[in-house]
């Protein structure tokens, strides 16, 4: 039996689907197809999480050794002919399970329909939408992404309440680090409590975010280090940009300006401090080896 009919086996018999391996792996679903229909092969670190996934040990996998008590497990599949394999294995390649995100983000697509239409008929269409538009946007991205689907959809919620905040009340997150950083007044004990709760949720994110993006180490490679001093050098320049851009300051008069020029410093900041601590991980494992 070679590889990719022994990974669709094994696979099958743990009921699980393309995309359901491709997740457990960190691999696309295309890869675990072209696995299985041997257009290309898996490294080793994959092999052994498979192995280790399928209960079986690598020597089962790649060398199709069976232990004694599994010798007389059915041979049907492996007596279809080379022809008939070439013709019908790609076919026998469906996806059998839905995965429960999808399941999610329909159901949420659905609340969000409900939601607009009952806002519609009982208010108007601008409350309709307003308050519909989280759940079609949490659906869009369990839709759309694979991984990390709850801190996607966090990080979502938040800069939708942070707008919302920003359009009409004094609560902000800068307004908590304004508050922090040089003790400014706040008129409205409620607002103050308000920003610095939305500041540490927005801490909260950004740790949760670095810590699940920083895991791997990553190469002092040119391209690395274009992107980091690029990511660095717009940081700046948004930091800076109504003292070198005058113009530019006007946009902090509308909310949803501000709020995009906000939310593009803390992206461009949380991906700097990824690969910061990536270029780290990457620097001791070298000095670790000496």
């Amino acid at each position: 039996m070679i590889l990719g009919e022994k990974i669709y086996k094994l696979r099958t018999k743990q009921g699980l689907s393309q995309g359901d391996l491709a997740e457990h792996l960190n691999v696309s679903r295309q890869s675990i197809s072209k696995w299985e229909t041997g257009g290309s092969t898996p490294d080793l670190d994959k092999l052994i999480n498979m192995s280790q996934l399928f209960g079986v040990t690598l020597d089962e996998l790649v060398l199709d050794k069976k232990p004694e008590t599994e010798k007389e497990m059915d041979t049907n599949y492996s007596s279809i002919s080379s022809t008939q394999q070439a013709d019908t294995y790609p076919q026998q390649h469906h996806e059998t399970q839905f995965p429960a995100r999808k399941i999610i983000g329909t159901i949420l697509f659905c609340m969000g329909f409900l939601t607009f239409l009952i806002l519609t008929v009982s208010f108007d269409l601008l409350n309709g939408a307003v308050l519909a538009l989280p759940f079609f946007i949490c659906g869009t991205i369990c839709l759309i992404f694979r991984k990390y689907v709850g801190l996607w959809c966090s990080w979502a919620l938040f800069c939708m309440v942070d707008l919302y905040l920003k359009s009409g009340t004094v609560i902000s997150w800068q307004a908590a680090i304004s508050y922090l950083r040089y003790f400014l007044r706040f008129e409205a004990p409620a607002g103050l409590v308000g920003s610095i709760i939305m500041l540490f949720l927005l801490s909260i994110l950004m740790v949760v975010t670095i810590l699940l993006f920083s895991k791997k180490a990553s190469s002092l490679s040119l391209k690395n280090l274009i992107l980091y001093f690029t990511c660095l050098a717009f940081r700046l320049l948004l930091s800076f940009s109504s003292v070198i851009v005058p113009r530019f300051y006007a946009l902090f008069k509308y909310p949803f300006g501000y709020a995009m020029i906000s939310w593009t410093k803390i992206a461009l900041l949380t991906l700097l401090l990824i690969y910061t601590i990536r270029f780290l991980r990457t620097i001791y494992n070298k000095y670790h080896r000496l």
